[in-house]
């Protein structure tokens, strides 16, 4: 296959450059920290030979794009528009956006904020967090830590990393047989 092409799209008041590959439904891929767009590389020809059309912008403030100097535009609603602008470019009304790392959860707000837009979301290496509720709020401030999602049915995890129930320990023991398996491998 050949390489990405690159090119600057103006998007948000920001001009972000994009790398892009193959013909077909729109796969927008979100780098994490500190990566750029080249962190996608291996998966453009795999993606373009498969049908697709990939795009992976450098976000603002990495690579060749953009460094706008005030923090308050580096706000989740900054990084979602930016993307939204990505498919405008084009002029595709639909993507599935998969993200890396921190771009996972640019993707996923993406895909909350913007189902018009996202109609499927891939997040890779992290898992979803979904917003705290009030009461977990203040029990993080008062030092109790803040009860988060649970890994498996039954688990309880706390801020402090003590887990409790039936399903901490079905976690313990499949951890165990990973760093077997993975400790054969290694052999």
């Amino acid at each position: 296959m050949s390489e990405p092409t690159q090119r600057i799209v103006e998007t948000n008041g920001t001009r972000l450059n994009i790398a892009e590959q193959g013909d077909g439904p729109l796969v927008l891929l979100r780098h994490g920290f500190p990566e750029c767009w080249y962190s996608w590389r291996h998966q453009f020809d795999a993606l373009a030979a498969s049908g697709f059309h990939v795009v992976a912008p450098d976000m603002r403030g990495y690579g060749k794009s953009d460094r706008p100097e005030a923090i308050d535009h580096y706000t989740i609603f900054h990084f979602v528009g930016d993307m939204v602008g990505v498919l405008d470019a084009p002029e595709t009304s639909t993507a599935v956006i998969a993200g890396h790392d921190v771009g996972a959860n640019v993707a996923w707000q993406a895909a909350l904020l913007r189902p018009d837009r996202f109609r499927a979301v891939i997040g890779l290496s992290v898992p979803f967090r979904p917003r705290q509720g009030a009461s977990d709020q203040r029990h993080a401030a008062d030092g109790r830590g803040a009860i988060l999602p649970a890994p498996f049915p039954g688990a309880r995890r706390r801020r402090s990393g003590i887990r409790t129930g039936p399903a901490s320990d079905r976690a313990r023991h499949a951890l165990r047989r990973v760093r077997r398996c993975a400790a054969r491998w290694r052999r």
